[in-house]
Order: C-alpha cells, then sequence, then structure tokens
C-alpha cells in the first residue's frame, strides 16, 4: 500500500509509510496497532502529514469514504532489456 494514490473526500493523499505503536499490558504480551503514514496534498497551506490506524483505514475503504486511485503495483510497467 505505500505509493498509493487516495482520495479522501475532496483531497488526495499518498500512502507514505507503515508504523507500529506498540503498548504492554502487565498481564499479556506486547501488542501492536499499525497505522499508515499519508502525506495530504492539499492546496500550499494544507499539506501535513497524518496518521490513520490500518482497521480504520479499512473500514473507510469498505464503506467508500476513501477511495485508491492509483497504487505501486497498478502503476508499474515491465522493463525488458
Amino acid at each position: 500500500m505505500v505509493g498509493s494514490l487516495l482520495q479522501m473526500g475532496s483531497t488526495k493523499h499518498i500512502i507514505i509509510d507503515v508504523f507500529w505503536v506498540g503498548f504492554e499490558p502487565q498481564t499479556r504480551d506486547m501488542q501492536k496497532e499499525y497505522y499508515y503514514e499519508i502525506f495530504s496534498m492539499g492546496n500550499k497551506n494544507d499539506k501535513k502529514r497524518h496518521a490513520i490506524n490500518i482497521r480504520d483505514f479499512e473500514e473507510s475503504l469498505a464503506s467508500g469514504n476513501i477511495t485508491i486511485l492509483s497504487s505501486p503495483t497498478q502503476s508499474r510497467t515491465k522493463i525488458s532489456g
């Protein structure tokens, strides 16, 4: 998903990284929550980085609130040589 171009509302975003945040409750092993780091491609005053939980991202994608416009696997071309 890193490198994917997204549409959220009227703004386009690009996924630039995946990271996790972990915590360790005293009674359990460490649990990890994964996030996508996204860069907003809004107007010149509205460009900034955000993070979205991958689980929330997938739910928003399924409900149609996020649209994938392009993914890196779709845009790759084979170069023969």
